[in-house]
């Protein structure tokens, strides 16, 4: 905690940009992940090492946790990969002791993109900026909003919300100690002193120790517009039409609110449904119709990678996606993004080095069959190497592979349920 204050002031000192303020919780969650975490990981590794345990599988959140805060090429980030690497030899000690023999796999669900946030950039969070473009525009947006109104339904339009709900991030900062906190104690089962310091449980069982994994704040009304942002991805919902909302429902509701979006200079598109042709990405200049690939105009999606048509028509297909999905800027020559949250290091869209993960295991395994693109794909990797060892006899039908591709996964291939990881065999 010390050394995180240090770094912190360093920082400010130096007068390096972009940073965000490391103050807060966040001293005592440091502590948490790089110290307290790290050695009761290794500790449980270990033990089961002894035992001999086929399979161990852990999340090492060092690098992520301060990445996200200080920057992921700054000092004190790689500083944290050489602490993970000082772990990886351990257990590589710990194996060559054992009666077991034991080889590691240490994998990374994304990367991370660095960059100013939207609010530093632009004076005001991007929920802020949406409920701005919520605003009427004096007697012409309300007639308009009114006839439309009237003659697709009857009746009259309900007034402009005067305030959005947002939820813009704790998840990523407490989840692995919630998580862990929830294994050590058996979640919903635990008696005893341990349970009686835990701040609150949710009604599943899950710990929660600290901020809550959605902070929601909400209108007394039933609101019109709900936001929730990851990274420089964000996702925005209209709770009162029923099913997913199209551009012709978004037009009648907020006539400013899409084309407001994307003429901002902090967006670099939003993907919204169109009746007719599906999801269409839209940009200042142009759009893509993402189940075609046809392009009108300027590509929006252009610079942010040649997956990318591809793994947002997927994530438009994923049951509880937003009505519009919004992702930031993407600066030219730094490929740096304006995350909507404030974190200096982001991930949850695309854009910059997010997308771009790792995988290293030994050289004497088979390589992958093909190009893994998706949490699902990491997955079935893992489980055919072990079959390959003899650890694994039920191999995963190839139908329901193909499915899950479909069905899974993000814009980055982000589960946010595996950070950096070692898996040991045999």
């Amino acid at each position: 905690m010390i050394k995180e204050v240090h770094q912190a002031r360093k920082q400010r000192r130096d007068k390096i940009f972009p940073r965000v303020r490391r103050g807060g919780s966040y001293i005592a969650l440091r502590g948490l992940t790089n110290v307290l975490l790290r050695d009761l990981n290794v500790t449980l590794i270990a033990e089961q090492m002894a035992r001999g345990t086929p399979v161990v599988f852990c999340d090492f959140v060092d690098y992520d946790e301060v990445a996200h805060h200080a920057g992921p090429n700054r000092r004190e980030s790689l500083q944290t990969l050489e602490g993970v690497d000082r772990v990886l030899a351990m257990l590589e000690r710990v194996a060559a002791s054992v009666e077991r023999p034991y080889e590691l796999v240490v994998l990374s669900d994304h990367g991370q993109s660095q960059g100013a946030t939207f609010r530093q950039r632009y004076g005001r969070s991007f929920e802020d900026t949406v409920r701005a473009l919520l605003i009427p525009d004096a007697a012409t947006t309300a007639t308009t909003a009114t006839t439309a109104t009237t003659a697709t339904t009857g009746t009259a339009p309900t007034a402009v919300p005067t305030a959005a709900p947002t939820s813009t991030g704790t998840a990523e900062d407490w989840g692995p100690v919630n998580t862990l906190l929830t294994e050590v104690t058996g979640g919903g089962t635990g008696t005893g002193p341990g349970r009686r310091i835990l701040r609150r449980r949710a009604d599943d069982g899950q710990v929660v120790f600290g901020p809550s994994r959605l902070e929601v704040v909400l209108d007394p009304q039933r609101p019109d517009l709900v936001v929730v942002a990851s990274g420089n991805l964000a996702m925005i919902y209209l709770p009162q039409v029923a099913g997913r909302a199209d551009l012709e429902q978004m037009a009648f509701l907020h006539p400013a609110l899409v084309q407001g979006l994307v003429n901002h200079p902090g967006v670099g598109f939003a993907v919204v449904r169109c009746p007719g042709h599906g999801p269409v990405a839209f940009g200042a200049q142009g759009r893509m119709f993402l189940e075609t690939g046809m392009v009108e105009g300027d590509n929006p999606l252009l610079g942010y990678g040649s997956r990318a048509a591809a793994d947002l028509l997927r994530h438009q297909r994923m049951n509880h996606v937003g009505d519009i999905v919004v992702v930031s800027r993407l600066d030219p020559g730094t490929r740096e993004v304006a995350a909507f949250e404030e974190l200096v290091g982001s991930h949850g869209g695309i854009g910059g080095d997010q997308t771009r993960a790792v995988l290293l295991h030994p050289a004497a395994w088979p390589a992958p069959v093909s190009s893994i693109e998706s949490p699902a794909e990491i997955h079935h990797q893992l489980v055919r190497w072990l079959e390959h060892l003899g650890l694994r006899r039920d191999p995963l039908p190839t139908a329901r592979i193909a499915g899950d591709r479909e069905t899974t996964g993000r814009a980055d291939t982000d589960t946010d349920t595996v950070e950096e990881g070692a898996s040991a065999r045999r």
